[in-house]
């Protein structure tokens, strides 16, 4: 005859997940306790109160399989991994832009370099000038500037988006494809704030060149 000192059972299956047990060949009585050491009315209590915490647990159970954690937390996870493509786009375009911007940066910068020899050279009060403005026209700037106000466009409409949906009683689940915008917008804004920079320091340095 087989004891059990432990046994685990898994709620959702009803199958033995684990168990402790041993083989007993001993006569009946010693397996019960002994005679007058077995409390049949303690026993049944125990049994009960077991029956009982394990109908509380298999109703905790359904409660959160049919009543929509379940639901919830597969939705959470989904949302999440949906998320994913457009987060790697977003950080893709950031990248894109940032190179898209390089050799301009590099053409400027040896641009800025030989107009600083001509300066020193020729020692002239009229670019000495324009360097002045060009300090206050800093490109770099004037494209985080731009960026910054396009990103806070964004989160803007997405607060209102937000706001909205939850005094509706909705959950709001921002676009996979809005991401892919905003990075494009920010992009479009900084490539812009750079040619416009440039072309008042251009025409900055034409005004000074001709005084």
């Amino acid at each position: 005859m087989k004891v059990y000192e432990k046994v685990v059972i898994s709620m959702e299956t009803g199958e033995t997940v684990y168990e402790e047990s041993y083989e007993y060949n001993g006569g009946v009585s010693e397996c019960k306790g002994g005679g007058s050491g077995y409390d049949a009315e303690y026993n049944s209590s125990l049994a009960a109160l077991a029956e009982k915490e394990y109908g509380l647990s298999e109703k905790a159970f359904n409660s959160w399989d049919t009543g929509g954690g379940r639901a919830l937390e597969e939705a959470t996870a989904k949302s999440g991994l949906s998320l994913l493509p457009a987060q790697t786009s977003l950080a893709s375009a950031q990248i894109d832009s940032a190179a898209t911007l390089l050799p301009g940066q590099t053409a400027l910068s040896g641009a800025q370099t030989a107009l600083g020899l001509k300066s020193t050279a020729n020692k002239s009060s009229i670019m000495d000038k324009y360097y002045e403005k060009l300090a206050m026209n800093d490109e770099s700037t004037a494209m985080n500037e731009a960026g910054s106000l396009t990103a806070n466009a964004f989160s803007n409409a997405e607060g209102s988006a937000r706001m909205d949906m939850s005094r509706r009683g909705l959950s709001y689940k921002p676009s996979v494809g809005l991401s892919v915008e905003k990075a494009k917008a920010i992009g479009g804004a900084q490539a812009t704030a750079l040619k416009n920079t440039r072309a008042q320091n251009v025409s900055e340095l034409a005004q000074g060149l001709t005084i």
